[in-house]
């Protein structure tokens, strides 16, 4: 999807309260303001995120996050089994 299986990729992340949603994007492809990229391993794609689990309040134990397709250049993933205020959830 991102195009990096074997290497480290900087993306930004994003959160849309409203949807329960986290969102990822390529630097040139998305531009936030205020945000810089977070940078993502090479190994398992893991990335340190603590500040924006505690930016957004987003509870500190395991969460399941599916992909939920594109928007305007950001990949969407949505928390498993909530529904959507905008119509898109399962």
């Amino acid at each position: 999807m991102f195009g990096c299986s074997d290497s480290s990729i900087k993306l930004f992340v994003a959160y849309d309260k409203a949807n329960n949603r986290i969102a990822l994007g390529k630097p040139g492809i998305v531009k936030p303001t205020d945000a810089n990229p977070v940078n993502f391993d090479a190994g398992r794609h893991y990335a340190a995120l603590r500040q924006f689990y505690d930016k957004h309040n987003l509870p500190n134990e395991p969460n399941r996050y599916v992909y939920d397709g594109d928007y305007q250049g950001w990949h969407m993933f949505k928390h498993e089994g909530f529904d959507a205020t905008d119509g898109r959830g399962s």
